[in-house]
């Protein structure tokens, strides 16, 4: 059994405010008790009428965490476009140098994962010129100075010679990115229905830019930023095929012609967007498309655009658009609306 407490005014006539224990059952709810006479007051407003306790405890309150937002985390961690650092809901401005190297950490520990990251493999990075216990030194108090940073002392865990940052307290944009596109952008899924949509979408919406942004890229950032930026890509093709083969050609040119901003070198994007044009009767910018697609290829790599794009323009020039119109209409021609990822590309 645990009490906590409520305090109620008594009728006009007394003024003194008593204080109410309340037991609570092993399963958490309370035992609400009849006070007659007596008038409840909770969070100033009274309860007239109905003399049984609300449900109101007087201690701290912690809010609904919104996994999407990191709105309830105590740490905010921003990755992607940025690097932006929020505790308890309040900005923390760089102003100092003696930041630097706790923050440097900070990011290299994202970077590697944030989960089970060994010491020496954080000595390594930030600290290459330094022997073994030179390193280690520069890591312990690196890491004293990032804990006293971070405000929560069970941000950061340390057990075995490996960091973690917390998920109970710590919320990454990059982490709930890779946690909403999960296996959706594998393509194997027979169930590419709205929900996989909508996981998607969340996930886009979250990518500002690539990881930690503008600044220069590290050595030991780079995997990570990489590996961001293609499972972003990913997801917008997959977005796209998924709105062009439920019929909905003109957001999926929306979602390709963003995804072709970060990856102007991706034959299968362009191939995509022909294919929408197409489908939407517009020819004259599906082959607009495959010349955009062909200049950049040729200036960049100074290759062509493959055989099967080539055929695919070929038939377009000659007016056959049968290919476009079995994508884009197929759904609003059989009424159908959940169909494999597989089965679009």
């Amino acid at each position: 059994m645990t009490e906590s407490h409520l305090h109620y005014t008594h009728r006009p006539g007394h003024s003194a405010t008593r204080s109410l224990k309340r037991k609570h059952c092993k399963n958490g709810s309370p035992e609400s008790r009849y006070i007659p006479g007596d008038e409840i007051v909770i969070l100033g407003l009274p309860l007239t009428g109905n003399r049984k306790l609300a449900p109101v405890l007087t201690h701290d309150y912690d809010p609904p965490k919104n996994v999407d937002s990191g709105s309830g985390f105590d740490v905010r961690i921003y990755t992607l476009g940025r690097f932006s650092l929020v505790l308890n809901n309040q900005p923390v401005h760089f102003t100092t140098k003696s930041k630097k190297k706790p923050l440097e950490l900070l990011k290299a520990l994202v970077a590697f994962g944030g989960r089970e990251v060994g010491e020496a493999h954080l000595s390594d990075a930030l600290w290459p010129g330094h022997d073994g216990d030179a390193a280690h030194r520069a890591l312990a108090t690196t890491l004293h100075r990032l804990r006293k940073l971070l405000r929560k002392i069970n941000a950061l865990e340390h057990r075995d010679a490996k960091l973690s940052l917390s998920p109970e307290f710590c919320w990454i944009d990059s982490w709930q990115f890779e946690r909403l596109i999960g296996d959706t952008i594998n393509l194997n899924t027979e169930h590419s229905d709205w929900n996989v949509a909508n996981r998607l979408e969340r996930a886009i919406k979250l990518y500002k830019g690539p990881f930690l942004g503008v600044e220069e890229p590290q050595a030991w950032d780079l995997l990570m930023r990489e590996r961001l930026r293609s499972k972003y890509i990913r997801a917008l093709h997959a977005l796209g095929r998924y709105y062009r083969y439920t019929g909905n050609c003109e957001q999926s040119i929306i979602t390709y012609e963003t995804a072709l901003e970060t990856d102007g070198l991706a034959e299968s994007l362009y191939r995509g967007l022909m294919l929408c044009y197409a489908g939407n009767g517009d020819r004259a910018k599906a082959l607009a498309v495959f010349h955009r697609c062909r200049e950049t290829l040729f200036t960049v790599l100074g290759v062509s655009p493959s055989r099967e794009l080539r055929a695919l323009y070929d038939s377009f020039r000659r007016g056959d658009t049968g290919k476009a119109d079995e994508f884009c209409f197929r759904c609003r021609n059989t009424g159908t609306k959940q169909k494999s990822f597989n089965r679009i590309s």
